[in-house]
């Protein structure tokens, strides 16, 4: 029969999650991942840095999007060093292994990067979208005044995001969980019991076994809030991904079903032979202007 000490293990297991404590504690696919991730941060930080001193001082890559562009680099770089580093390594730990005050303020930090990348996008989006509808509309205005009145709404409208979600923030709280030194070891030894008879193989993996409750930081959502904020926090949901997908499927359908009911506007019949009669005039001109400047659609 199993004795005590199995059944004691075995009901900790069943009461409590279990913890990651050092890399040994991973599988070998966990660490792969974490190095993928530590490549691709390292990557993302390096090539936006690099975009942003492009625009910054290059005078070829200058044009009306270069402002929306370097927003873009530096929400972007914000989200590399303050979001994705800490989140990884808590998913893989299972436990968030910083100091508990940073559970709040990289949540802040996520949701303001998150909701000034979605809102660079629809912005530059819509920037193409009255380029192309309106050519001559667009140069009326300034520039540069439109530009910053842009990215000042922008930054605002982030800001404005993310205090509103600060209510319903993930918060650090204290769990004991179960720490185990191999779950390899863990898992055979779970299934020389479950015949519930104790075998030679289930003994020396019992001593094998080492396994201990430590109290572990968890960066939860605030189960505490009230319901108002926690309706607030699903419209944040569809605020960042449902809502943003729909104007940017939209705002692009609309722009490529201009261009082509315009590429087809060129053609007339002649003598019973189409033939192209705009191919070197103003309008295709302007026309081949602004299917250069939809080429963001490409990114």
């Amino acid at each position: 029969m199993v004795n005590n000490s199995t059944l004691s293990f075995l009901d900790l297991v069943k009461t409590y999650a279990t913890t990651h404590m050092t890399l040994s504690d991973l599988y070998t696919y966990e660490v792969i991942i974490l190095l993928i991730y530590g490549v691709i941060i390292i990557f993302s930080f390096f090539t936006n840095s690099i975009a942003i001193i492009i625009f910054l001082i290059g005078r070829r890559s200058r044009s009306e999007l270069s402002p929306f562009l370097l927003n873009l680099s530096v929400f972007n770089i914000i989200m590399t060093v303050y979001c994705i580093p800490f989140t990884i390594t808590s998913v893989i730990f299972q436990r968030w292994i910083y100091a508990g005050e940073l559970c709040i303020v990289l949540d802040a930090f996520k949701t303001f990067s998150v909701s000034g990348v979605l809102l660079t996008l629809i912005t530059i989006a819509i920037d193409r979208y009255c380029a192309v509808k309106y050519p001559l509309a667009t140069k009326v205005y300034s520039v540069f005044k439109k530009n910053l009145i842009a990215l000042s709404v922008i930054w605002i409208l982030s800001l404005g995001l993310t205090i509103l979600r600060l209510p319903a923030r993930s918060i650090p709280i204290h769990e004991i969980r179960l720490w185990i030194n191999s779950r390899e070891l863990f898992s055979i030894y779970i299934d020389s019991l479950e015949n519930a008879t104790e075998t030679l193989e289930s003994i020396y993996l019992s001593k094998q076994l080492r396994y201990q409750l430590v109290d572990t930081i968890q960066c939860v959502p605030n189960t505490k809030a009230k319901s108002f904020e926690v309706r607030l926090t699903i419209l944040n949901s569809l605020q960042t991904y449902f809502f943003p997908l729909f104007i940017l499927a939209f705002v692009y359908l609309r722009i490529a079903a201009m261009l082509w009911q315009r590429s087809n506007d060129g053609h007339i019949e002649f003598n019973g032979t189409t033939v192209t009669n705009n191919l070197y005039t103003h309008e295709s001109v302007q026309f081949k202007k602004k299917l250069k400047q939809v080429n963001i659609l490409k990114i």
